[in-house]
Protein backbone atom coordinates (compact mmCIF):
# COMPACT_ATOMS: atom_id res chain seq x y z
CA UNK A 1 0.00 0.00 0.00
CA UNK A 2 3.17 2.57 0.26
CA UNK A 3 2.49 5.32 -1.52
CA UNK A 4 -0.53 3.87 -3.45
CA UNK A 5 -3.62 5.84 -3.62
CA UNK A 6 -6.34 3.61 -1.60
CA UNK A 7 -10.07 3.52 -1.05
CA UNK A 8 -11.22 2.19 2.24
CA UNK A 9 -14.95 1.11 2.42
CA UNK A 10 -16.81 1.52 5.64
CA UNK A 11 -18.87 3.36 8.19
CA UNK A 12 -16.64 3.49 10.90
CA UNK A 13 -14.79 6.40 12.97
CA UNK A 14 -11.93 5.92 10.53
CA UNK A 15 -9.45 3.55 12.80
CA UNK A 16 -8.53 1.47 9.99
CA UNK A 17 -7.82 3.98 7.39
CA UNK A 18 -5.93 5.94 10.46
CA UNK A 19 -4.12 2.03 10.46
CA UNK A 20 -3.62 2.24 7.00
CA UNK A 21 -1.87 5.78 6.63
CA UNK A 22 0.53 5.57 9.94
CA UNK A 23 1.65 1.71 9.41
CA UNK A 24 1.66 1.51 5.19
CA UNK A 25 2.63 5.07 4.46
CA UNK A 26 -0.71 5.28 1.90
CA UNK A 27 -0.05 8.11 -0.57
CA UNK A 28 -3.97 8.78 -0.58
CA UNK A 29 -6.94 7.31 1.25
CA UNK A 30 -10.41 8.35 0.99
CA UNK A 31 -13.38 6.59 2.68
CA UNK A 32 -16.96 6.80 1.49
CA UNK A 33 -19.69 7.02 4.61
CA UNK A 34 -23.13 6.15 4.30
CA UNK A 35 -24.15 8.63 7.29
CA UNK A 36 -24.78 12.31 6.95
CA UNK A 37 -23.91 13.00 10.34
CA UNK A 38 -20.20 11.29 9.81
CA UNK A 39 -19.31 14.01 7.37
CA UNK A 40 -21.31 16.37 4.55
CA UNK A 41 -21.84 15.25 0.88
CA UNK A 42 -18.60 17.12 -0.51
CA UNK A 43 -15.00 15.29 0.75
CA UNK A 44 -13.74 16.31 4.48
CA UNK A 45 -10.08 15.88 4.83
CA UNK A 46 -9.23 14.32 8.18
CA UNK A 47 -7.55 16.99 10.17
CA UNK A 48 -3.80 16.40 9.72
CA UNK A 49 -3.96 13.24 7.38
CA UNK A 50 -4.07 12.78 3.60
CA UNK A 51 -7.45 11.31 4.38
CA UNK A 52 -11.23 12.37 2.61
CA UNK A 53 -14.16 11.09 3.83
CA UNK A 54 -17.23 11.71 2.26
CA UNK A 55 -21.09 10.23 2.02
CA UNK A 56 -20.90 7.06 -0.62
CA UNK A 57 -22.62 4.19 -1.09
CA UNK A 58 -20.37 0.75 -1.30
CA UNK A 59 -22.34 -0.57 -4.03
CA UNK A 60 -22.39 2.32 -6.40
CA UNK A 61 -18.72 3.72 -5.42
CA UNK A 62 -18.78 7.18 -6.72
CA UNK A 63 -15.18 7.22 -8.60
CA UNK A 64 -14.38 6.48 -11.98
CA UNK A 65 -13.01 3.11 -13.19
CA UNK A 66 -10.10 2.21 -11.79
CA UNK A 67 -9.13 5.05 -9.84
CA UNK A 68 -7.70 3.37 -6.87
CA UNK A 69 -3.96 0.76 -6.72
CA UNK A 70 -5.41 -0.59 -3.63
CA UNK A 71 -8.86 -1.48 -1.47
CA UNK A 72 -9.59 -2.39 2.44
CA UNK A 73 -13.23 -2.85 3.42
CA UNK A 74 -13.40 -4.36 6.89
CA UNK A 75 -17.03 -5.56 8.56
CA UNK A 76 -18.97 -3.47 6.56
CA UNK A 77 -22.53 -4.57 5.44
CA UNK A 78 -23.87 -4.31 2.22
CA UNK A 79 -27.45 -5.06 1.19
CA UNK A 80 -26.28 -6.79 -1.87
CA UNK A 81 -22.86 -8.17 -1.69
CA UNK A 82 -22.61 -8.93 -5.23
CA UNK A 83 -23.14 -4.98 -6.15
CA UNK A 84 -20.67 -3.97 -3.69
CA UNK A 85 -18.08 -6.67 -5.36
CA UNK A 86 -18.89 -5.40 -8.86
CA UNK A 87 -18.53 -1.71 -7.96
CA UNK A 88 -15.18 -2.33 -5.65
CA UNK A 89 -13.95 -4.78 -9.18
CA UNK A 90 -14.20 -0.96 -11.26
CA UNK A 91 -12.48 1.25 -9.17
CA UNK A 92 -9.62 -0.75 -8.82
CA UNK A 93 -6.74 -0.42 -11.79
CA UNK A 94 -6.46 -3.58 -13.69
CA UNK A 95 -3.91 -6.06 -11.66
CA UNK A 96 -4.26 -4.29 -8.11
CA UNK A 97 -5.41 -5.67 -4.79
CA UNK A 98 -8.12 -5.35 -1.99
CA UNK A 99 -7.52 -6.28 1.47
CA UNK A 100 -11.16 -7.60 2.42
CA UNK A 101 -12.73 -9.29 5.44
CA UNK A 102 -15.92 -9.62 6.71
CA UNK A 103 -18.56 -11.99 8.65
CA UNK A 104 -20.22 -13.58 5.53
CA UNK A 105 -22.40 -17.23 6.55
CA UNK A 106 -20.08 -19.84 6.09
CA UNK A 107 -22.58 -21.80 3.60
CA UNK A 108 -22.38 -19.18 1.77
CA UNK A 109 -18.95 -18.66 0.99
CA UNK A 110 -18.14 -20.87 -1.73
CA UNK A 111 -20.62 -18.80 -3.43
CA UNK A 112 -19.02 -15.57 -2.96
CA UNK A 113 -15.91 -16.72 -3.38
CA UNK A 114 -16.79 -17.77 -6.99
CA UNK A 115 -18.58 -14.62 -7.65
CA UNK A 116 -15.26 -12.88 -6.88
CA UNK A 117 -13.43 -15.29 -9.26
CA UNK A 118 -15.92 -14.39 -12.10
CA UNK A 119 -15.14 -11.14 -11.83
CA UNK A 120 -11.71 -11.60 -12.64
CA UNK A 121 -10.20 -11.57 -9.13
CA UNK A 122 -7.80 -13.90 -7.73
CA UNK A 123 -8.12 -14.91 -4.22
CA UNK A 124 -4.60 -14.91 -2.78
CA UNK A 125 -5.74 -15.94 0.97
CA UNK A 126 -8.98 -17.16 2.30
CA UNK A 127 -9.08 -17.74 5.71
CA UNK A 128 -11.71 -18.24 8.77
CA UNK A 129 -10.76 -16.12 11.40
CA UNK A 130 -13.23 -17.28 14.35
Amino acid sequence: MKDKEVFNVGCGRGSNSVGVEKYYKAAFLRRPQPHRRICTFRPVRHKGSNMFFFVGDAENLPFEGETFKFGVQLESRHPDIHKFYDSMYRVLKTGDHIQYGDMLPTDKWQDYDQYLISLSFEILCNQDIT
